[in-house]
């Protein structure tokens, strides 16, 4: 578990973000870029279990009550149904019983916030998740300026085909693939969808709680053994 704070003097009221997509389950209590509290725990299988004690742990390490907070954020998706429906039924308990906003985050447009905060301007990225064994979910970006800005908009391609789509461009995702630039395990952090939601979602706050899904992209198919 990896913990990052920073506490400088600030009066304005935090974002309360959550990523829950795929194997990280990320909290950060945000106030701006020099005040956060953020924690992140790397295990795909303890979502559930963990998610609540790691919002207690940064609203602790902020002297921070849930009735304190401005929003939450959610990292909607693509990702997994199963920790995107865990991390959104944590917000909307929050959100319910303390009378906030949310705002949904695109969980690769975070991705692409995160990555461009280290490459060149100019640079050309592609973020990518498993839908399953044989298909991802893949979107391009360039670097420009201080921010990113879309390519190509997110599809669902075959992943043997990746190389055909990347043209080239680097990549970040959250599974191994080999081929001669393969990359490691990347998912974005809760305080890139907190900077994220900051900057481009703050007044598209939602307020119809009841409503709100994860954006899944595809049908969740659940397949069951034939009897013989």
């Amino acid at each position: 578990m990896k913990i990052n704070v920073r506490i400088m003097a600030d009066n304005n009221k935090p974002i309360l973000a959550i990523e829950t997509s795929n194997k990280i389950c990320s909290v950060c209590l945000y106030f701006n870029d020099e005040k956060y509290s953020e924690v992140n725990h790397l295990n795909k299988y303890s979502h559930s279990k963990i998610i609540l004690s790691l919002i207690d742990n940064v609203l602790k390490n902020c002297d921070t009550e849930l009735r304190d907070l401005s929003y939450l954020a959610f990292s909607e998706g693509p990702g997994s149904f199963t920790g995107l429906r865990i991390g959104l039924s944590a917000v909307k308990s929050i959100a319910f019983a303390n009378s906030l906003q949310v705002s949904m985050v695109p969980t690769f447009e975070a991705a692409a916030l995160q990555i461009a905060s280290f490459k060149k301007d100019g640079d050309h990225f592609a973020v990518a998740t498993k839908v399953n064994n044989e298909e991802i979910y893949f979107q391009k970006f360039k670097k420009l300026a201080d921010n990113y800005v879309v390519v190509k908009e997110i599809d669902i391609i075959n992943k043997q085909n990746l190389l055909e789509h990347l043209e080239g461009d680097e990549l970040f995702a959250e599974f191994d693939y080999d081929y001669k630039s393969r990359k490691k395990y990347f998912a974005p952090s809760s305080f890139f969808v907190a900077k994220w939601s900051a900057e481009r979602g703050a007044k598209n706050l939602v307020n119809e709680i009841d409503f709100i899904e994860p954006n899944y992209l595809k049908e969740f198919i659940i397949r069951s053994k034939e009897k013989k």
